[in-house]
C-alpha cells in the first residue's frame, strides 16, 4: 500500500497555505550546482542521487518584465532562446511522479558577446573596399567604393559581384526596407538613391547633394541619413516622392556626422569632430551633445534593445553603453582593423572593416547569488 504524506508547501514556487501531496515512492531530492558552460549558451547541473528515467527538470527564467518556463530531461540544456531581456534569475527544481523537489539558490545570467569570428566575410581582392551590408533571405549584400554590390551566403566566405548601381560611387551606406533599397554615397556632394530591390531598379535619386552620406537608419516611418560634410541628419518619409516628405535640415550643427541610429524616442549620431555621440529627441526639444564621449574616431552606431553600440575606428573596438549613457564598456568587442560600422540583431553583432566583416554571436555569462 502506498503511503501518502500531506505537507504545507514552503518553497518559493508555492503560495502560502498550498497543500502538496507527496507519494512516498515519488519523492525526489533537489538538483544542485546549477552553472553555465564555457560555450556561454548551455546550463549544466548535477542530478540528485535518487533521480531516474522519469525525472525531469523545470527551469524558470525571471527578469523585471518577463518570465519563461523550460523543461529539461537531462542534466544539461541550452539556455532558453526566447529571452527578451538582458538579465535573468534562473531557478531549477526536479519533478518526479508529479512531485517537485525543493529549489536550490538561483543563478543569475547576463547577455554577453562570444569571441568574434574574425573575417568570416572577405573582400574579393586587394583593391576591393567594403562599405556597408544588408541581409535579404539567405544572402548578405555588401556595397563597396565603386557601384558594385557583392553577395555571399550568411555562412560567410569571399564576396562575389551581384549587380551594379549605375552612376553611384562610394556606396557608403545601404538600408533595405521591405523591397526598397536605399543607398547613400560618400562622394563629394553625395547622392541618396532608392530602387526596387527585387528588380534591381529603376533607380530614383531622392537627394542630389546629400553631403557625403555615412549612415542610414529607419524607425519604420522615416529614413534618417547622417551627412558628414553637411554636418546634419536628413529625414524623409519612406514613401517620399520628389522633394515631398524630405527634410534636409532635420538636425543641424552636427560635427561631421559619421553614423546614425534611431529608436522610438531618440536619434543617435556619432560626431567625428567632437569624438563623441550626440543624442537628439525626435521632437528636437532635447539635444544632448557629448552624450557619450571618450572616443578616438567614432563611426557607425547601432541600437538594439536596451543598448547602444559604437564602432571606434581609432581603437579597433566596439563600445557598448545603455540607452541612458551609462554602464559603458569600451572594450565590448575588440581586435578589429578600423571598424567603420556595426550591425546588431538577435543572433549576431556584425563589425564592418575595410577588408572584411566579422561577427560575434550572443551568449550568457553566469554568476551565483
Amino acid at each position: 500500500m502506498t503511503n501518502i504524506t500531506s505537507i504545507t508547501a514552503k518553497d518559493n514556487n508555492s503560495s502560502p497555505g498550498d497543500i502538496r501531496i507527496i507519494l512516498e515512492g515519488g519523492k525526489v531530492s533537489a538538483p544542485y550546482n546549477l552553472r553555465g558552460d564555457t560555450n556561454l549558451r548551455t546550463l549544466n547541473w548535477n542530478a540528485p542521487a535518487d533521480a531516474h528515467g522519469e525525472t525531469t527538470y523545470e527551469l524558470i527564467y525571471t527578469s523585471a518584465t518577463d518570465t519563461q518556463r523550460q523543461i529539461a530531461h537531462t542534466s544539461q540544456t541550452q539556455i532558453e532562446t526566447n529571452l527578451k531581456e538582458n538579465k535573468y534569475r534562473v531557478t531549477i527544481r526536479a519533478l518526479k511522479n508529479g512531485n517537485y523537489s525543493d529549489t536550490p539558490p538561483p543563478l543569475c545570467i547576463t547577455r554577453c558577446a562570444t569571441a568574434p569570428e574574425y573575417n568570416f566575410i572577405k573582400a574579393p581582392g586587394q583593391s576591393a573596399h567594403i562599405m556597408d551590408m544588408v541581409q535579404a533571405g539567405d544572402l548578405f549584400y555588401v556595397s563597396n567604393w565603386t557601384s558594385a554590390v557583392w553577395t555571399t551566403p550568411k555562412t560567410g566566405g569571399v564576396l562575389s559581384e551581384q549587380f551594379r548601381i549605375s552612376g553611384l560611387y562610394y556606396a557608403s551606406s545601404m538600408l533595405l526596407i521591405d523591397d526598397l533599397l536605399y543607398v547613400g554615397s560618400f562622394a563629394i556632394g553625395g547622392e541618396l538613391v532608392r530602387m526596387k530591390f527585387s528588380t534591381r531598379g529603376p533607380e530614383e535619386t531622392l537627394i542630389q547633394n546629400a553631403g557625403s552620406v555615412t549612415g542610414l537608419a529607419t524607425d519604420g516611418t522615416y529614413v534618417y541619413a547622417s551627412s558628414y560634410t553637411g554636418r546634419s541628419v536628413i529625414r524623409m518619409k519612406i514613401d517620399a516622392s520628389g522633394r515631398s516628405g524630405i527634410d534636409d535640415s532635420y538636425i543641424v550643427g552636427i560635427g561631421a556626422a559619421n553614423g546614425v541610429a534611431v529608436d522610438d524616442k531618440y536619434i543617435y549620431v556619432t560626431e567625428a569632430d567632437n569624438r563623441s555621440l550626440t543624442r537628439v529627441s525626435k521632437t528636437k526639444d532635447t539635444f544632448d551633445r557629448n552624450f557619450i564621449t571618450g572616443f578616438t574616431k567614432p563611426c557607425g552606431v547601432a541600437v538594439h534593445k536596451d543598448f547602444i553600440y559604437i564602432a571606434d575606428a581609432g581603437t579597433g573596438k566596439v563600445v557598448r553603453a545603455n540607452k541612458g549613457g551609462s554602464d559603458i564598456d569600451r572594450s565590448f568587442l575588440s581586435g578589429f582593423d578600423g571598424p567603420s560600422k556595426v550591425k546588431v540583431d538577435d543572433e549576431y553583432i556584425y563589425v564592418i572593416t575595410d577588408r572584411a566583416i566579422s561577427r560575434s554571436s550572443w551568449g550568457w555569462k553566469t554568476e551565483t547569488t
